[in-house]
């Protein structure tokens, strides 16, 4: 008889159910990051916000949750998933109904932060709630479900944003938050988890200050290397003070027994080269969707809103890939997921970048649906090898490395990939700009995928 607490887990439909809850409070977080984006004109007429602040709509948000997402995964371990990722939910729709509901743009700022915050407490214990609920042999297809529907939601955002737009006011982008974490809530708050051994609560705040402070510089760097250019010395005082304060918070926390952030966790191969394959392809899918929409206006002549139908294939490749992806790795392991998703979002993003130059969206559609594919296939299998190398005392610590990870590659992604298609097309023009920027991405993925190869050789 095994001596594991699993007496109360859920069970049956109760399972499915904690898949629900989590998926749609996934979604959430991960919607909130686009959503807003086609909104943004509008608010700035209403709310009289100046185009700086208007930025921090956006950045505020993914800022507030890359800084907070590493630490959100150890409180729950600590404290428990599902009280942090419950309290996360009411954090979050607390801010959302402030932000539908705000007279002036600082307002709009503070409950953007906020609603970062409540988001980064909800994601790390959202999947360590899933992964807890399902058994061993269920995962990879649990993980699958999960991940196909945030990121489908991820990359429907901008449409999803123009039809609240079309039929009403820029308000009902938060407000539409609100009754989905409320039914997430419910689901959550009824359907009760296994028992968890709970690591010991966290110590040294000074080093998650250290984290937060260090990452935020980071990420608020890449973010804004456009407008700032890879000359200015804010930029690199920023990445130099990001990097230090890291650094010095990894030195903290390798040096102590009773570390806030378990970083040991990337002495194990598995873990490492998850992290590190999820980082390229967060580092490839964030500028792969953010310049198909702009080729698609600026190159290809089409409206803002059927631009944003024209990249909608790529998310829904994406869900089917990982709906396929979570059954594979459960059938054969981690190695058959990674590598034919690896390959197929290579294969897909130089197939974009070979038909840029016809201006063609039908010619463009076989590398959105190809690389989409890719993307869905590998993201399951990663997540759930990566998650079964952490103890049940620590999952929700590599969640919250994982997010902050995935973050770090989106945001170097969007500001390299940016700069060098925006370098280029002063000279080549925009379509061999975008090809240039989709091929760079294309080899790097080539690279991945041949050391993948080779370090995943005779793995399951």
């Amino acid at each position: 008889m095994s001596s594991e607490p699993r007496a109360e887990a859920p069970l049956g439909r109760q399972r499915w159910w904690t898949l629900v809850g989590a998926t749609g409070a996934a979604s959430l977080t991960l919607v909130d990051q686009t959503i807003v984006a086609i909104a943004l004109p509008t608010i700035q007429a209403e709310l009289g916000m100046s185009a700086g602040a208007l930025q921090w709509v956006v950045t505020g948000y993914i800022l507030a949750f890359a800084a907070t997402v590493a630490l959100a995964g150890r409180l729950g371990d600590s404290y428990g998933h599902r009280r942090i990722y419950l309290t996360g939910i009411a954090v979050f729709t607390s801010a959302s109904i402030l932000a539908a509901m705000s007279p002036y743009g600082a307002v709009l700022l503070v409950a953007r932060v906020v609603q970062g915050v409540g988001g980064a407490l909800m994601l790390p214990s959202a999947i360590s709630l899933v992964f807890e609920a399902f058994p061993k042999d269920g995962r990879g297809k649990a993980v699958g479900i999960y991940v196909s529907v945030s990121q489908f939601f991820l990359a429907a955002g901008p449409i999803l944003g123009g039809v609240l737009l079309s039929v009403g006011s820029w308000r009902l982008v938060f407000l539409v938050n609100v009754p989905v974490a409320i039914l997430a809530f419910t689901i959550s708050a009824i359907v009760k988890p296994s028992k968890q051994g709970l690591a010991s609560a966290p110590r040294g705040w000074s080093a998650a200050i250290l984290l937060a402070a260090g990452t935020g510089c980071l990420v608020f760097a890449l973010q804004n290397a456009h407008s700032l250019g890879w000359g200015s010395p804010i930029l690199w005082g920023l990445m130099v003070a990001g990097a230090a304060l890291t650094s010095w918070f990894a030195r903290t926390q390798l040096a102590t027994s009773e570390p806030l952030i378990d970083l040991r966790l990337f002495a194990q191969q598995k873990f490492r080269m998850d992290a590190l394959i999820l980082f390229v392809l967060q580092f490839v899918i964030i500028p792969a969707t953010v310049w198909a929409a702009i080729f698609l206006q600026d190159g290809v002549g089409l409206s803002p809103l059927l631009a944003g139908f024209g990249v909608f294939p790529y998310a829904g490749s994406l869900l089917v890939g990982a709906l396929a992806g979570g059954r594979l790795f459960d059938a054969h392991g981690i190695r058959a997921p990674t590598l034919w998703g690896i390959g197929c979002m290579a294969l897909g993003t130089v197939g974009f970048a070979v038909a840029a130059s016809a201006l063609n969206y039908w010619l463009l559609l076989p590398g959105l649906l190809v690389g989409g594919f890719g993307a869905g296939l590998s993201f399951p299998a990663l997540n759930t090898d990566a998650l079964g190398q952490a103890k049940d005392q620590t999952r929700g610590q590599a969640s919250g490395l994982l997010q902050t990870i995935r973050q770090s590659g989106g945001a170097f992604g969007a500001a390299i990939v940016g700069s060098i298609v925006l370098a280029q097309s002063a000279s080549h023009g925009l379509s061999a700009a975008v090809a240039g920027g989709f091929l760079a991405m294309g080899g790097l993925l080539v690279v991945v995928l041949i050391q993948a190869a080779r370090r995943l050789r005779g793995s399951g």
